[in-house]
């Protein structure tokens, strides 16, 4: 697999997990500065996205808003007021295991229609499972230290 698709493959999947845009995954917490041309090309790209692709995706936004217990809008609302992720999990007082747990729930779907919709091999399968390990424990490090 090119070091391209690979990219993209991982964009995709962290998408997936987080219940974002693949354009928000490169601009996640700020504004676009020198990325907005890169962001908005993958935006363009990502158009292309097979339907059963999109309809996982919104599976993926909707159990995550269902996991919060916030909607799409609520969660618009806190981020443009300002809101962390950090401090929306501590006041709806959601710890840890339980975010390592959802996530890992995620990975695990999100990796199985990937390895599906991409046609991967073991190996590439096995360096994506890592990868995505490896990004949501960065991300819990984040979320709770």
């Amino acid at each position: 697999m090119k070091t391209r698709t690979k990219i993209g493959v991982m964009a995709f999947a962290f998408a997936m997990i987080f219940g974002l845009s693949v354009s928000d995954t490169y601009a996640f917490g700020g504004d676009k500065g020198e990325r907005g041309d890169r962001t908005e090309k993958r935006g363009e790209r990502h158009k292309n996205i097979s339907e059963e692709g999109k309809e996982f995706r919104a599976e993926q936004r909707a159990a995550f808003e269902i996991f919060l217990g916030l909607n799409e809008g609520e969660l618009k609302e806190l981020k443009e007021a300002g809101e962390k992720l950090s401090e929306t999990l501590e006041d709806l007082d959601i710890d840890r295991d339980d975010m390592e747990d959802f996530l890992n729930d995620q990975a695990e779907e999100t990796i199985g229609f990937i390895t599906d919709e991409q046609d991967l091999d073991d190996e590439q399968v096995e360096k994506l499972t890592e990868r995505l390990t490896h990004k949501i424990e960065h991300k819990l490090e984040r979320l709770y230290n």
